[in-house]
């Protein structure tokens, strides 16, 4: 492999270079954006249970959700302020929520509706206390 020296080529010269006279640099690391919503969402074909997630664009959450129904049957009851590290915020409530309430299933996320207020409060509480957007 051979070193590019841009002092004695000409702007023509480095653009005909082949992609294997350019030295391979690696890119800079991906900026991972933390920011996002957390949501309660309910399901009318399953009026029994509330999700509780995360989500960068509640808009495309929600079309993911009912992108596969003939009738949209899925729709958030709450969403948050915008959380600047989401993530961290969720798996915060979760674990919080999981010492109290018992998960539906084998899922971490969805719960009997009966614990819709319980879940609202923990999001109202994450707000007042986690740094938001």
């Amino acid at each position: 492999m051979r070193d590019v020296d841009l002092k004695t080529k000409s702007v023509n010269d480095v653009i005909l270079l082949s992609e294997y006279d350019v030295p391979a640099i690696p890119p800079p690391p991906k900026q991972v954006d933390t920011r996002g919503y957390l949501y309660l969402l309910v399901d009318s074909a399953y009026p029994e249970y509330i999700k509780i997630g995360k989500t960068a664009s509640p808009r495309k959450r929600l079309q993911t959700y009912n992108s596969d129904r003939p009738i949209a049957t899925c729709r958030f009851i709450n969403i948050s302020e915008l959380f600047l590290n989401c993530t961290t915020v969720e798996k915060v409530i979760l674990t919080q929520v999981h010492l109290d309430i018992q998960p539906i299933g084998k899922s971490t996320e969805w719960f009997a509706i009966e614990h819709k207020q319980t879940l609202i409060d923990w999001i109202i509480k994450a707000e007042a206390e986690a740094v938001i957007a």
